[in-house]
């Protein structure tokens, strides 16, 4: 029971320590959830960060670039059909300070791996994907969370037909650490 005790109290001792580091860095981590126009849907956890890379100001708006990394799964109950993925983003922001906190825009085109070719009705062509999307966000006034909203399209640019491509809808929540 020493023993137990113990190695607890050096567990928070590390992370004491640790944590003004991670909130120093501004590493986010979130959840998206989403849907595609026929019911698909789609489950992501994904971690971003370090905000550090910033490419400057235009008026109030300013602007950064962050790399952001994502696991998910989709999941399809018409054809019982799912996909796992991981993917790789640079996320291009920008953001203005509003009384309420700060607005935002982002957009990116990143890499993802799949792990089936087949989603719903469609035929992608190859495990390999490009994603790209669009989104919106507001951040709370502590800067501690994010909650976005993104429209996002995955195809392999006829690398390997066929081409199908899939859309989806995704509201997105961000914890700053």
């Amino acid at each position: 029971m020493i023993t137990l005790l113990q190695t607890l109290g050096r567990v928070v001792t590390v992370a004491a320590g640790v944590m003004p580091l991670a909130a120093s860095a501004s590493w986010m981590a979130g959840i998206e959830l989403g849907r595609t126009e026929t019911g698909g849907e789609l489950v992501r956890l994904g971690i971003s960060g370090p905000r550090a890379y910033a490419l400057g100001q235009t008026g109030t708006w300013s602007w950064d670039v962050t790399p952001e990394m994502v696991v998910g799964r989709w999941s399809d109950g018409e054809y019982d059909r799912s996909v796992w993925e991981v993917g790789v983003t640079p996320l291009f922001a920008a953001h203005r300070a509003v009384s309420a906190g700060q607005i935002g825009i982002n957009f990116g085109i990143g890499a993802h791996l799949l792990s089936a070719v087949r989603f719903e009705d469609r035929r992608l062509g190859s495990a390999f994907q490009f994603g790209d999307h669009i989104g919106v966000e507001w951040r709370s006034p502590s800067g501690r969370w994010t909650l976005g909203y993104r429209y996002q399209h995955l195809s392999n640019a006829s690398i390997q037909p066929p081409n199908d491509g899939v859309e989806f809808h995704l509201l997105r929540l961000d914890w700053s650490f």
